[in-house]
């Protein structure tokens, strides 16, 4: 029991390093704390669900070396991105727009933390 503590608070100090110096200028630049707390836990727990969602998913594959194959979706996803390249403009536009801070730092936490978030956790799951 005290293995898989020391494991799952080491993958997630692992992964939330990084996201810490985000977080860091979140805060310089807002006076109200608890918003920012809460979007950082909403977010993260989208990443805990998600991770169990496809862990769940991974118990389907009948075997262990076609998740392999699995490897082979960040980079077509990277070749579709220097492919078909975002319109700056759009993106200049669509910043600042919402409101809602709480919305806002659970986006940055699902958008800086996503990958190296379930790339770690999905392993450790049961499945």
């Amino acid at each position: 029991m005290l293995t898989t503590i020391f494991s799952a608070a080491t993958a997630y100090i692992s992964t939330s390093l990084d996201y810490l110096l985000i977080l860091m200028v979140v805060f310089a630049r807002r006076k109200k704390f608890w918003p920012i707390y809460l979007g950082d836990i909403l977010g993260t727990s989208v990443l805990v669900g998600v991770s169990l969602l496809l862990a769940f998913l991974a118990g389907f594959v009948p075997a262990n070396w076609m998740l392999g194959f699995l490897g082979f979706i960040p980079i077509g996803l990277g070749i579709w991105g220097f492919i078909n390249p975002e319109d700056d403009d759009d993106v200049d536009e669509q910043v600042g727009q919402r409101a809602n801070i709480i919305i806002e730092v659970a986006l940055i936490t699902i958008a800086t933390c996503g990958a190296d978030n379930i790339g770690i956790y999905v392993p450790f799951l049961p499945q």
